[in-house]
Order: C-alpha cells, then structure tokens, then sequence
C-alpha cells in the first residue's frame, strides 16, 4: 500500500478465537482513531464492550438477552461473582464513554485523549478475557499496546492526486511518443 495507508496489526488480532466480532469492533475503533474520528471509536468501543459481556455471559451460562441493558447485564454478572469489580469497572467506562459519543457529542465534543484512553481500556479488557477464558493462555505474550498512527487523510489525497498527475503525464509522453506527433493510429515500432 502506498505510504501513510497502510495500518499495522490490531492490538486485538488474539481476540478471533474468541470472537471475530470482538476483532471486528476493536479493529474498526482503531481505523477511526486513526482518521482522527474519536466519536466513532468510542461508539465502536461500547459495541465490543457490550458484545464482550454478551460473549462472558454466554460462557458463564448466564441468561442474557439481546433486550438485556448492558448495566443490568453486569450487574447480573458481578452479583453472581463472576466478574471482578474491576472489569465491571473498565466496561462501565466502555459503555459511559460510549453513551456520551453517542447522546452529548455536540455538547462536549469527544477528545483523541479520550479515545485514546478507551482503546488502552478496551486492551486490558480482551487481554482479561484471552487470559481468562482462552486457549494457550499461559503461554500467551501480547506484547505493548501500540497506539494507532492518526493519518490526515486530506494531506495523503493531495499526494495521491499529484502523484496521478505525474503517471498520467508520463503516459501521454509514452503515447505520444509512439504515434506520429501525437496522431492517433500512426504507430510505428523502433528498430
């Protein structure tokens, strides 16, 4: 990919054998940090928030249906001691952060730093759950958080466009140079 487009791993790529979705959701919160969008990551990190707790709900047994309000599920979840208070916690923040995103935006507009801080609680959250519930655990080495690279997309269409300009000049030179004085049809191969 051309330089400044590419993305590097997600810091949830451990997170597919639990869930794709899980990956889905983080992924898309990183690529809207990314693209300075700190409103859509944190929206994107309620999501996984939410569908983390629906995920440890399922393993755990525990009833929870679609119309089940995330605090009631984790209520639910902490009352049957079965979450710590800290990861109640984390995904309290997740859903709070969430909520204003979503309901107060234009009130208080959602900072990169917050965004930011989100995506490094939804980190630890699905490091909990890997090492809770997922296979090889033990053995499981992370590695550091790396913090999305914020891409100004307006300044990587303006390189793009020249660099178009200047292939698309370099191809009328190359046409031009194998018709006769730029007339169509007048081809005539080199010897």
């Amino acid at each position: 990919m051309s330089e400044g487009l590419s993305h590097p791993a997600s810091n949830f790529e451990f997170l597919r054998q639990h869930d794709p979705l899980l990956v889905q959701l983080c992924t898309a919160a990183e690529r809207n940090f990314a693209a300075q969008d700190p409103n859509t990551c944190l929206l994107k990190l309620r999501q996984f928030g939410e569908a983390l707790a629906q995920h440890v709900a399922a393993l755990l047994g525990v009833d929870a249906s679609q119309q089940t309000s995330q605090a009631d599920l984790l209520m639910t979840l902490q009352r049957r001691h079965q979450l710590d208070r800290s990861v109640a916690d984390m995904l309290h923040l997740l859903r709070q952060r969430g909520n204003a995103a979503n309901h107060h935006f234009a009130a208080t507009p959602i900072t990169t730093t917050e965004a930011l801080s989100a995506l490094r609680v939804a980190r630890e959250l699905a490091l909990w759950l890997h090492r809770a519930f997922g296979k090889s655990s033990a053995a499981f080495k992370p590695g550091p958080f790396v913090a999305p690279v914020m891409t100004d997309y307006a300044s990587v269409a303006h390189r793009l466009q020249a660099e178009v300009a200047v292939k698309t000049a370099q191809a009328e030179a190359a046409w031009a140079s194998v018709t006769d004085e730029g007339s169509p049809g007048a081809f005539r191969p080199s010897v």
